[in-house]
């Protein structure tokens, strides 16, 4: 995943979140049903959950299975399984 930062410089998903978060922390990254993730919020959920899958042992090239429903948090998982590689 990767997304145009400017003037052809390329940032992944995970530096884009980092970025906003720095840039824009309080500006809304996420809305689901009642719940909406500001950019600080949804970099912060992304950090712990990859230390905490980190922490479980998962490294770059680790296999993960993901089974969820189709929800903001199997968004953020994703996140943190890409963050970690």
């Amino acid at each position: 995943m990767t997304v145009t930062a400017g003037a052809g410089d390329f940032m992944n998903i995970c530096d884009t979140i980092a970025n906003n978060a720095a840039n824009r922390p309080k500006a809304v990254a996420m809305i689901e049903d009642e719940r909406t993730l500001t950019f600080r919020d949804l970099d912060a959920f992304v950090r712990r959950t990859a230390n905490h899958l980190h922490g479980l042992g998962v490294r770059q090239g680790s296999a993960v299975a993901l089974c969820l429903k189709d929800t903001l948090n199997h968004f953020v998982i994703m996140l943190a399984v890409y963050r970690i590689s």
